[in-house]
């Protein structure tokens, strides 16, 4: 009698392990680093602004509540086996003890093992490597619309022909 109500969670079990044997084999990726901001709704929306300029669609991954963001696919198809790819940012955030903000960012890859690797209809999506440059690209974004200090660009007026 004790035999029936252990099959269910026999193939709980066993699902659970299917599911983390299909899932990436590779190690998450963050870039961690702490953001001066005035206040957590600039950050969020100058997340979302370098976000969008970096390529992602952002749609129903937003949560501030938990103060995530998760992308959509970016896709880059190729014609060649292997060398198309899609990826997407998971981004979280929250207050640090200084004023500033700590903020993490990791981009997932894909890539199209398919045969026929220009048609997304026929896409085989494997498991690659997270791509920490894009993530730091992202990055790079928001500081740059964070800046606080003044950015002086070329040379000062009394040196410019000594």
């Amino acid at each position: 009698m004790n035999a029936r109500p252990q099959r269910p969670l026999f193939g709980l079990l066993a699902g659970l392990l299917l599911l983390s044997a299909c899932r990436s084999s590779y190690p998450a990726r963050w870039v961690d680093t702490r953001v001066p901001s005035p206040s957590e709704t600039l950050l969020y929306e100058t997340l979302r602004f370098a976000i969008d300029k970096a390529g992602y669609p952002v749609g129903i991954g937003v949560d501030r509540g938990a103060r995530t963001i998760d992308t959509g696919w970016y896709m880059s198809l190729a014609p060649h086996k292997g060398q198309g790819f899609r990826q997407r940012a998971h981004v979280s955030y929250g207050p640090a003890e200084d004023g500033t903000y700590e903020l993490r960012i990791r981009v997932e890859r894909q890539s199209n093992e398919s045969l026929r690797p220009l048609d997304p209809r026929y896409a085989k999506w494997e498991s690659a490597p997270d791509n920490p440059q894009e993530a730091q690209r992202i990055l790079q974004i928001v500081r740059s619309y964070l800046a606080r200090e003044e950015i002086e660009i070329g040379p000062t007026p009394g040196k410019r022909f000594e």
